[in-house]
């Protein structure tokens, strides 16, 4: 059966990842829920307090440890409009410019002239096999290769301690590094 029901949170509320809130249950403004900690029917969070455990019960850690950054509409825009240049615009050219490499294979050329007997042989298969698994692992190398050192090149621009804005270069570096 399934019950619905209610959940209230404030202003400036913190819930911890792997949270969960039972229906009927309430944060105040500025309330904190620890990681991994459960709010169960009927339980409230007053407005200040951080509470954690399953059930949550009240504590005194901060679970906040960066302070909120700024985030304009300007560079929330600026941001949502790169990205789907990237989709719309970057990645179809990368897709084009990777069918012209693919059409002047030597297989492919064959492949492609009418009436060609080409598909009826075992070579063509062997030959075919062998392209794709090139392609296969020399992507899978290079993905290897581009996890290990990208964002060990891209955090270098990186300080600790300090709170970049949102939505800018240091939020793609951060929010692209594993781990």
């Amino acid at each position: 059966m399934i019950q619905i029901g209610p959940v209230t949170l404030g202003r400036y509320t913190h819930v911890g990842e792997k949270s969960v809130l039972d229906i009927a249950t309430s944060m105040g403004d500025g309330a904190q829920l620890g990681h991994s900690s459960t709010l169960q029917a009927g339980q409230a969070v007053p407005a200040g307090q951080s509470w954690h455990g399953c059930p949550a019960e009240q504590t005194h850690v901060d679970y906040r440890t960066v302070a909120p950054a700024r985030k304009s509409p300007r560079r929330k825009l600026v941001y949502g409009l790169l990205q789907l240049i990237g989709v719309l615009v970057t990645a179809p050219v990368l897709f084009t410019a990777l069918a012209l490499v693919i059409k002047n294979v030597p297989v492919v050329v064959e492949l492609m002239r009418p009436g060609s007997p080409l598909p009826s042989t075992g070579r063509f298969y062997a030959v075919l096999a062998a392209l794709a698994a090139v392609v296969f692992f020399g992507l899978l190398v290079l993905r290897l290769l581009s996890m290990v050192t990208v964002p060990r090149l891209l955090n270098v621009f990186l300080h600790p301690g300090k709170v970049y804005p949102l939505y800018g270069f240091a939020y793609i570096t951060s929010a692209r590094s594993p781990g």
